[in-house]
């Protein structure tokens, strides 16, 4: 699970103090005008009381707290998904 309690979901603040939730892959960019402003690949706009550094922060420990449960290169059985010599 991730932050929030949620697959893919980051916790982040509006100004008016509500806390809501985001998909993180849904994130196309942060930037700071000076409030923070995050847009989604939708094309929604949040502005969010957590600084950019902070969003991508969570982002990343998002990715990293569900990639230490993915197989290494190293031990993925690439046989099993190739079938008649197709990829």
């Amino acid at each position: 699970m991730g932050e929030g309690g949620a697959d893919r979901l980051i916790s982040l603040t509006k100004l008016d103090d509500r806390e809501f939730y985001v998909n993180s892959d849904l994130v196309e960019s942060v930037e700071s005008t000076p409030d923070t402003v995050v847009t989604l690949t939708t094309g929604k706009r949040f502005i969010v009381k957590e600084s950019p550094v902070e969003v991508i922060r969570r982002i990343v420990r998002f990715r990293r707290s569900i990639s230490r449960y993915l197989p290494q290169e190293d031990e993925v059985d690439t046989d099993q998904f190739m079938e008649d010599g197709e990829v």
